[in-house]
């Protein structure tokens, strides 16, 4: 994507996460679809997904929770029926991707280290950084990989419906003025 107006030097669209109340329903509509459906694991125990991985290298985090998590930053989410919670944005540089977001306007917390263990074992390790205070889905996540992104995104990126990637993504807001200054 390069440095944009904002200072910005995110790769570009990373994945889209896609909340369930159990993940194997979200696998079985996706396959209905005729996407296919890969396995992600577990974060840390608290949620888990399955992925569906594109040509272009993004992907859908289809995901739900494996326990309760009222303080989760997604719990309330789910609350609400889940669906379209989020959208992160892959950058190598996250430090100067946040202090220019920041500069911008935009709420975002300090970087968390997270990851997630692949059914296969192989342990997947990332920062992110989000929104400040309560969820709002129309910023980005924004995540700068600490494990190759090849191993945590699959390789099986053929589908029988014939999807390639995500060519756009529209984001809702209340604050059109406020989103648009970064």
């Amino acid at each position: 994507m390069g440095r944009g107006q904002t200072g910005l030097t995110v790769r570009g669209l990373d994945n889209l996460v896609i909340m369930f109340d159990d993940l194997e329903t979200g696998i079985a509509r996706y396959r209905e679809l005729g996407f296919t459906v890969i396995p992600g694991g577990s974060h840390g125990g608290v949620t888990h997904v399955a992925l569906v991985a594109f040509a272009d290298r993004t992907y859908l985090q289809l995901m739900a929770f494996e326990r309760a998590a009222p303080t989760h930053r997604w719990w309330d989410a789910k609350q609400r029926g889940g669906g379209f919670i989020a959208f992160c944005l892959h950058t190598t540089t996250l430090a100067e991707d946040l202090a220019a977001l920041r500069r911008a306007g935009a709420p975002l917390r300090d970087p968390v280290r997270g990851g997630r263990v692949r059914p296969d074992g192989y342990e997947l390790a990332w920062t992110t950084a989000w929104t400040e205070g309560p969820f709002l889905p129309e910023t980005p996540v924004l995540i700068e990989d600490h494990t190759p992104r090849e191993q945590r995104v699959p390789i099986e990126y053929h589908h029988e419906n014939g999807v390639r990637g995500i060519a756009a993504i529209a984001v809702a807001t209340d604050d059109v003025p406020w989103a648009r200054g970064w």
